[in-house]
């Protein structure tokens, strides 16, 4: 059995994967989307209740994915990738933006800059909050630390864990 499933995903649209998660670098506290320059790790529970870390690095045009532990069906491999699109913002539509750019001195050059940028999210509503409540305290180096202690487990942690053995709490 293998010990990971790799994929190749094509976002169907402009994506600059450094300067999109290049944002999870700001706080060196970063407890769960890390980011090393190259590699973006980040934990997502899959549809079946199940934890799999998911390591992505750009190439070409496209997103290689290391799934860990290896899966095979199909359904779990699109949620996954369903979750991953979410929070690099794939489905944002940009194009009537760049329409009203393209009309402005200002901001054409800046939209032609920056193509490929897209917003990332946060693929829960509890972790939406949890940012939302960090992102008001008095520097991110705290920010970070208020965050990094309360997501202190496996269920959102892309630290080193056994993603074999994580499973999603009951709800």
């Amino acid at each position: 059995m293998r010990d990971k499933t790799c994929c190749t995903w094509r976002p169907g649209v402009p994506l600059d994967l450094v300067a999109t998660v290049g944002r999870f670098t700001v706080s060196r506290n970063e407890p769960v989307n890390l980011f090393d320059g190259r590699t973006f790790k980040r934990v997502l529970e899959a549809e079946d209740g199940k934890l799999h870390l998911l390591c992505v690095h750009a190439i070409g045009s496209g997103l290689c994915v290391e799934i860990f532990p290896a899966i095979s069906g199909r359904r779990i491999i699109a949620d996954l990738r369903k979750n991953l699109f979410h929070i690099l913002g794939i489905k944002d539509d940009l194009a009537a933006f760049g329409q009203i750019a393209r009309d402005d001195q200002v901001l054409w050059p800046l939209f032609q800059r920056f193509r490929g940028l897209r917003i990332s999210r946060v693929p829960t509503l509890f972790e939406a909050l949890i940012t939302a409540v960090t992102a008001q305290q008095i520097n991110l180096s705290f920010a970070g630390t208020v965050r990094s202690r309360w997501h202190r487990s496996p269920r959102f942690s892309a630290a080193p864990l056994d993603p074999g053995s994580a499973t999603a709490p009951n709800r």
